[in-house]
């Protein structure tokens, strides 16, 4: 039997530097061609992911206010 490495363990996750130190924030992750985005106060739980163009969009409609209040 062979052991594996966690795959979720060799995932190199970032915060944006303008994150608050309450947690109320998201990490995100490049694997592969797929964007990874989690709730920083939970890691363990589940993991979204996107495609390159999905994520522009996401971005693009935050940004806009299109998601306030949703």
């Amino acid at each position: 039997m062979v052991a594996r490495p966690n795959c979720r363990s060799m995932i190199a996750w970032r915060k944006s530097g303008k994150s608050a130190d309450t947690g109320d924030c998201v990490e995100l992750a490049r694997h592969g061609e797929s964007i990874l985005v989690r709730d920083s106060r939970d890691r363990d739980d589940k993991i979204l992911t996107l495609t390159p163009a999905q994520w522009g969009r996401l971005v693009t409609r935050i940004r806009d206010g299109e998601l306030d209040g949703a």
